[in-house]
């Protein structure tokens, strides 16, 4: 944001990426007007535990995983078994692979430790003092099932209702763009209302 002379920015993330959002907001409040997460996980240990398992794909780490397995073929198991996408459009699922396939494994591994920490990392939830849209697919399973996202949105003071997009678990924002982002101008468009 500094580099590009951003002072304020309405952040919009999915996944690990709302999450930064969130953690942006709570520690640099002058620079965030808003966030927007779409299938951002609050996690209970059991379920980090659970999504651990997952993208360990019968290994005994994660870490193993990915080195044996290499990116690619680790990110297109855990497309193929539903764990990052619905697999229900081969293109969609071929489209992350590739998007994942130049990560190098270094990346992959620190990437995984933090997201492996999402509910240590929100901590700090009560510090975020603006307008936050929380969006997911209403079949997901994997942290952004109603029950853990009802208590995720009692964290915030100024959090909307959870918008469940129906028809879709995982990668909401790849499998219904235009749902998310007709949620996400409704809400951009409320917030410019409250402020005028």
């Amino acid at each position: 944001m500094d580099a590009l002379e951003i002072r304020k920015v309405h952040w919009a993330g999915f996944e690990s990426g709302g999450i930064l959002g969130l953690i942006l907001a709570a520690n640099r409040p002058e620079r965030v007007a808003s966030v927007a997460c779409f299938n951002t996980p609050y996690r209970s240990p059991g379920s980090e535990n659970t999504m651990k398992d997952l993208f360990r794909c019968g290994f005994s780490t994660f870490d193993d995983a990915i080195d044996k397995l290499g990116v690619e073929s680790w990110v297109r198991k855990l497309c193929e078994s539903g764990v990052l996408i619905d697999p229900v459009d081969p293109a969609i699922v071929e489209w992350v692979v590739q998007q994942a396939a130049s990560i190098p494994a270094t990346v992959a591994h620190e990437w995984h430790r933090v997201f492996g920490r999402t509910s240590s990392l929100l901590t700090d939830l009560a510090r975020v003092d603006v307008p936050v849209l929380l969006v997911a697919g209403a079949n997901h399973v994997h942290g952004c099932e109603p029950p853990l996202l009802d208590q995720f949105r009692s964290k915030l003071k100024h959090a909307r209702e959870v918008v469940y997009v129906p028809g879709v678990a995982i990668g909401v924002q790849l499998l219904q763009p235009d749902a998310c982002a007709q949620t996400y101008l409704e809400f951009l468009r409320g917030i410019e209302g409250t402020q005028a």
